[in-house]
């Protein structure tokens, strides 16, 4: 059987404002046919889009069926980390301190079902503006895919882990933090920390977006809270 050629490009955005939203796109070329692939997530880095966009780009390829695919990609780690042996290293002692090594182990695992395809991985600098090069014009329909402003839903990508709960005096703005921080935010003055501070699972922050948590501890007696703040909190 012949083999086919693939070649792709993949991309990642994200922004560290608000719940962290992010974006990754991929874009594939084949016999002529064109595919678009775009996901949103949130709580998530850059880094991590960029892996998640190129896990999904592999994941693609038909097992059964050879390929000779080419990814194109604008992270450098990423593209160094595959051809010059990082993650082949990294597996061998023992993944210790690699980052995000969970989306690398994933990768490893979809590259190695696909025993038909031969993968190469390059570099391509983002943001050019050469749309006549076809190579510079996968690029940037990928970044486009990726952009996290346009994405149709988010998922959530890192698990909520280490985070404490805090209100923002006099406002009540709830907001969240992570521990590492209480003793810089509890040395100001226009910080209150309600109750201890301890580790908040992921029902505990659903139930602080909420509300819930306010409203426990003001009918449990532990604070004071005007009907004027109270009404804004249910009806707000």
């Amino acid at each position: 059987m012949n083999r086919v050629p693939i070649t792709i490009w993949t991309d990642g955005s994200c922004t560290t404002k608000d719940d962290r939203k992010g974006g990754m796109g991929v874009y594939l070329l084949a016999d002529g046919c064109e595919v678009a692939l775009r996901r949103g997530y949130w709580n998530t880095t850059t880094p991590r889009m960029e892996q998640r966009a190129l896990i999904a780009a592999v994941q693609m390829i038909n097992v059964d069926i050879p390929t000779d695919v080419l990814i194109w990609c604008d992270s450098k780690f990423i593209v160094e980390a595959i051809m010059n042996g990082g993650v082949r290293q990294w597996r061998a002692d023992g993944w210790k301190g690699v980052a995000n090594v969970e989306l690398w182990k994933e990768f490893v695992t979809e590259v190695e079902k696909r025993r038909k395809m031969r993968l190469c991985v390059r570099h391509i600098n983002g943001h050019q503006k050469d749309l006549l090069n076809p190579v510079i014009y996968g690029n940037n329909v990928a970044d486009a895919l990726a952009d996290y402003h346009t994405q149709d839903s988010y998922v959530q990508d890192k698990p909520l882990e280490g985070f404490s709960w805090y209100v923002h005096d006099p406002s009540s703005l709830i907001f969240i933090a992570k521990n590492e921080e209480h003793e810089y935010l509890v040395t100001h003055d226009d910080i209150v920390l309600l109750g201890d501070c301890h580790y908040a699972t992921e029902e505990d922050l659903v139930n602080c977006i909420n509300g819930k948590w306010i409203f426990d501890g003001y009918y449990n007696g532990d604070y004071e809270i005007n009907t004027e703040i109270k009404n804004d909190l249910v009806y707000g």
